[in-house]
């Protein structure tokens, strides 16, 4: 790969990494049905998946403060 493309390369990389960290973007990937729990799932994997949405919260909190 040549210098450009790797420069190239790099930039996109960081924008989709920002881009994807945006609130408003998680907000519409929240309201696809694809991203919904199930109604099916155990309530134990519900809890699970809540408690994995808390630690990114706080993780992204620390990551940015």
């Amino acid at each position: 790969m040549s210098r450009r493309n790797q420069i190239v390369s790099r930039a996109l990389a960081d924008e989709v990494r920002r881009q994807s960290e945006l609130e408003q973007l998680k907000r519409f990937v929240r309201s696809l049905p694809a991203f919904q729990p199930d109604a099916q799932i155990p309530p134990r994997f519900v809890d699970l998946l809540g408690r994995i949405d808390e630690a990114e919260q706080q993780s992204g909190s620390r990551r940015r403060g």
